[in-house]
């Protein structure tokens, strides 16, 4: 599927849901703790922080990634990539998301051949998935953190 339509499918998606959706075009930091924006979270930091903070952005921004440079190229990690990003501070639950998310995955025809979880939150989060039949791993890698805020995360693999 060619990058465009799944541009404009994304950004529809949202906008279908009221979410709010920016298109971003610069590799430029939103801080100074790097020189390149590394991933779709750091303009969000802020509100990642903020307690009282609620609402959901969505977006595609180009990103550079330097952190990892030894697993450039390894199949899961690329130096330079556009980030599809769904970033929900306290309005949406976690199955909302993953609903969200495979709507997208069907809308462009992919289905994926499994997800990751943290072993952490296998047993919470795979009972989230089991509507969809996807084969569900575990990852110990499933976590992220910019050394100030962190999470789990789950990832969506298709074709390894």
């Amino acid at each position: 599927m060619e990058r465009n339509s799944i541009i404009k499918i994304y950004e529809e998606l949202c906008l279908e849901q009221s979410i709010s959706f920016k298109m971003e075009d610069s590799v430029k930091s939103y801080d100074d703790t790097t020189f390149f924006c590394p991933a779709g979270m750091q303009q969000f930091k802020s509100k990642f922080k903020d307690v009282d903070y609620i609402g959901t952005n969505t977006n595609i921004q180009p990103c550079i990634r330097l952190n990892d440079i030894d697993e450039i190229g390894d199949g899961t990690h690329l130096l330079y990539f556009n980030m599809i990003g769904f970033f929900s501070f306290r309005e949406k639950t976690l199955q909302e998301v993953i609903h969200f998310w495979m709507e997208f995955l069907n809308r462009i025809g992919i289905k994926p051949d499994y997800v990751t979880i943290h072993p952490d939150k296998m047993i919470e989060w795979s009972k989230l998935y089991q509507d969809y039949n996807i084969p569900i791993k575990w990852d110990g890698d499933c976590k992220w953190s910019d050394g100030e805020i962190g999470g789990y995360c789950t990832e969506f693999y298709k074709d390894g």
